[in-house]
């Protein structure tokens, strides 16, 4: 599967970087569905961590920098946040501060 909301194959989309991009895996947006943030700057590992998410019911937002998760955070609220914390620019220690 991939980060973005329209692509099947096992790729990193780059739009994801984009807050307002979300994928829902369980196909349709649903307002029920538990919202998962995943903050990491390597592609590699929003797709192995959306892999392991892959659930009916979760909606996955990926973002590849600890500035654009708190763009994020400003605008939706999440249940869970997975994030890297040895990220350039700001880690994953200094985003969970702010």
């Amino acid at each position: 599967m991939t980060l973005s909301s329209t692509s099947q194959s096992l790729s990193y989309d780059p739009s994801m970087a984009d807050p307002h991009s979300t994928r829902s895996s369980g196909g349709s947006q649903n307002l029920d569905s538990v919202h998962i943030l995943l903050v990491d700057d390597r592609p590699e590992n929003l797709v192995a961590l959306e892999a392991v998410l892959e659930e009916p019911g979760y909606e996955l937002v990926a973002v590849d920098s600890g500035e654009e998760a708190l763009k994020v955070l400003l605008k939706q609220d999440f249940a869970v946040i997975l994030m890297d914390v040895q990220m350039p620019g700001m880690d994953g220690f200094e985003t969970a501060e702010r």
